[in-house]
């Protein structure tokens, strides 16, 4: 005897994992909507303990260079090979970004001039391509010249990230300077 004219119906069990699947997607969304955490002051002060280099992302939109600090910045996979690095969502950076699918990253040596370099493009709004010597990948895109190394990449993917954006990019391009890295940490593997 059919159990329905309408076509086949899922059995008891099959109709509860479904429920309880979409009662724990909802829980889930429920948690990330909710406010919770500690406080900003206290998770800069946690995630500022971490020692880290510092690397300045540049892209091209047009005839015009643009480009931030960051610190935010990590290898994500070697086969592709894939580096990640956060912006802001309103930076003019992460817009050049996604106009010509392509940017740069320069990771500076630790230099009293590297370290004014990083103040300048750690400035919003700042031209600070402007007061900094470059030098110019193939792809034409501006790089501080006081690198320990570079990338050239091709955007890969971007992600939504809190209040900022996740830019993973494809090396297809890098050059490492002679001369060690700076910072304590080994270098990554």
């Amino acid at each position: 005897m059919p159990r329905s004219s309408q076509g086949p119906v899922a059995d008891d069990s099959e109709a509860a994992m479904t429920m309880k699947s979409v009662s724990t997607q909802h829980e889930a969304m429920a948690r990330r909507a909710r406010p919770q955490g500690v406080h900003a002051d206290a998770f800069k002060g946690l995630a500022g303990s971490f020692l880290t280099g510092v690397a300045v992302v540049s892209a091209r939109q047009g005839r015009h260079d643009y480009g931030c600090t960051v610190s935010s910045f990590a290898s994500l996979s070697l086969d592709p090979p894939l580096l990640l690095t956060c912006l802001t969502p309103h930076s003019a950076t992460l817009e050049a970004i996604h106009h010509h699918a392509a940017f740069a990253v320069a990771i500076l040596d630790d230099s009293d001039h590297s370290r004014l370099t990083a103040q300048k493009f750690a400035q919003p709004g700042a031209h600070p391509f402007a007061d900094v010597e470059v030098q110019r990948t193939e792809g034409g895109l501006a790089i501080p010249a006081s690198w320990l190394a570079w990338a050239r990449l091709e955007l890969w993917e971007t992600y939504p990230g809190g209040d900022h954006e996740i830019v993973v990019g494809r090396v297809v391009d890098s050059d490492t300077a002679d001369r060690p890295p700076s910072g304590t940490g080994a270098p990554a593997s």
